[in-house]
Formats: structure tokens, C-alpha cells, sequence
């Protein structure tokens, strides 16, 4: 395991705690933003809601977070959890209408409404119309774009194409501590009716629908667009959808969005799968992780 340091800051005074930390969780998922980070230290160790932490290895910096909660024990231990600043998105909501401008420009707006940074934002499509009012910052963001990753790297916001993060190594069998696989056709649309104007158009896999039944889906379109976007439906939702969990010896570089080679023989399931979320915890000199992966299509 990467030798890890922790870090204390309060009122711009550092201090390092790695060596009355006794256990560290580092945790990410596709279902947010923000990563989060708990420790678990000694009871009197003075640190409070808004201080922050930093968790680093030999390589660099992993995570930097406010902590948002504490908790104290009879046990003489307080166990804090922080998020990176990301979390701002995540819980909060705006009243914001932009116009003729580009998904790139929307981003930029909302972190610097926020005070994130940004480092490189990849790709940029043009938005004519977008209101935001109802739904959180966290969602709009994600939906703008959701062949992209939005991460931090170094206090910095930076998206980038997904499958661009894949690990030039496998987790097998000889990494792997336990694994649970699941095979599924419920998310499959094996036939998309697609509505212009007042043409119908249908888009299916026969051989699909033979095999599994008819499972529809139907979308409206600008003329001359829906098609299009029916064929690439039916290639990313037709089709058996394979889901793992697995635990296994920790490596940092395992986080939400990469992509890695997995080569389970006893539940059987191989190939290129996405990180959907990510548990890793340390103790000692042990750590392992939990990930939940989808097979890449």
C-alpha cells in the first residue's frame, strides 16, 4: 500500500495527524459529484465542522474537503467526514436561465458562482435553451454531457471524455477477495418509436425482441434528428446489462469513472467495465476496496 498522510487545516495553520489516524474511508460514486473522506482519530485532537482535511500518497494529492460533520465516541475517538468542495454543487440549488451559449460556458458559470476553480473542461456543445430551477446544480451539470467525467484533481474541476481513465492493469482472481455478478435485461429497449412532427419511425433488433420480448422506448424529435438518435439508443440500452461488486486489495488510481480490465473466472465475467462507485478503506498497513462496475458497452 501507498504510504498515506493526512492533513489538518484550520485558519491557514497545517498540521499533519497521519500518525494518531487510525483508520481511513475514501469514497466516491456516480451518483454525486463530491467525494467524501472519514478518518478516525483521537478524541482530543481539536477539529470542527469547516476545518479541512487532505489525504495524500507518495504520488500526490487525493483528496481535499471541508468537514461538514464530527462525531465523538466514550471511546476516546472522533470520527469527522469531509467532502471536496464539489459538494456545493451537490447540495445546492439556483435560479439561473442561459441562453445561445455552450455546455462548457455553463460550467464555468456555476463553479465560479461557487468559488471551484477549474482546470480543463474537454468537449463543448451548444445550449440554446437552458433554465435551471428545479433540479440541483449536481444533476444539471452531469446531463449536460454524460460521455464526460467531472472530477477534482488538485482543488481544480476538470472533465474529460470517458474511457480516456483506463488502467493499463486487470484485477483477477489473484486480486480479487470476493465477487458478486448480476446479468439483466430490466434497463434493456430492444425497439425505439421515434416521433417527427407527424412521421412515425421504428428502430428495433428483431433478434432481440425474438429472444427477450418487445421492451419499447419512444422519444420525440426535431425532423431529421430522431433517427439518429434511436440508433444510438438501441446500441447503448440493447443489450444484457452486466453489473459486478467486488472486493479486492486497494489501489488508489480505482475511482468513479475509470475504466479497468476484470477477469473474474468463478462468476464469469470478463472484459471492460466502468467504476460506477468506490469504497476504499485503510487500516495499518492494509487497504482494500469496494467497487461496483458496469460493463462498458
Amino acid at each position: 500500500m501507498s504510504k498515506l498522510t493526512v492533513l489538518h487545516l484550520r485558519d491557514g495553520m497545517k498540521t499533519d495527524i497521519t500518525e494518531i489516524v487510525s483508520q481511513v474511508a475514501w469514497q466516491g460514486s456516480g451518483d454525486q459529484l463530491s467525494r467524501r473522506l472519514d478518518i478516525t482519530t483521537v478524541n482530543s485532537l481539536s477539529i470542527s465542522p469547516g476545518d479541512w482535511l487532505v489525504l495524500q500518497d507518495e504520488a500526490g494529492e487525493l483528496f481535499r474537503g471541508i468537514v461538514f460533520t464530527t462525531f465523538r465516541t466514550t471511546e476516546d475517538t472522533i470520527t469527522p467526514y469531509a467532502f471536496d468542495p464539489l459538494i456545493y454543487l451537490d447540495k445546492s440549488k439556483d435560479d439561473y436561465k442561459f441562453e445561445r451559449t455552450t455546455d462548457k460556458k455553463v460550467i464555468e458559470t456555476l463553479c465560479s458562482r461557487f468559488n471551484i476553480p477549474v482546470g480543463s473542461i474537454e468537449g463543448s456543445k451548444t445550449i440554446k435553451k437552458l433554465l435551471l430551477r428545479e433540479k440541483g446544480l449536481a444533476e444539471i451539470i452531469k446531463e449536460l454531457d454524460t460521455e464526460y467525467n467531472l472530477f477534482l484533481r488538485e482543488g481544480k474541476l476538470y472533465r474529460e471524455k470517458k474511457g480516456k481513465q483506463v488502467l493499463q492493469w486487470v484485477l483477477d482472481g489473484n486480486l480479487i477477495i470476493k465477487a458478486t455478478a448480476k446479468e439483466s435485461i430490466e434497463e434493456m429497449k430492444n425497439s425505439v418509436k421515434v416521433i417527427e412532427g407527424g412521421k412515425i419511425t421504428v428502430i428495433k433488433d428483431d433478434t432481440l425482441i425474438k429472444k427477450y420480448g418487445l421492451l419499447q422506448e419512444v422519444i420525440e424529435a426535431e425532423p431529421g434528428q430522431g433517427v439518429t438518435t434511436a440508433k444510438d439508443m438501441l446500441k447503448e440500452l440493447g443489450r444484457v446489462f452486466k453489473e459486478m461488486d467486488i472486493e479486492c486489495i486497494g489501489f488508489n488510481e480505482c475511482i468513479t469513472g475509470t475504466y479497468v480490465e476484470i477477469e473474474e473466472k468463478k462468476t464469469g465475467l470478463t472484459g471492460l467495465f466502468e467504476i460506477t462507485s468506490d469504497t476504499h478503506n485503510y487500516e495499518g498497513a492494509v487497504h482494500r476496496m469496494t467497487l461496483t462496475l458496469k460493463e462498458v458497452s
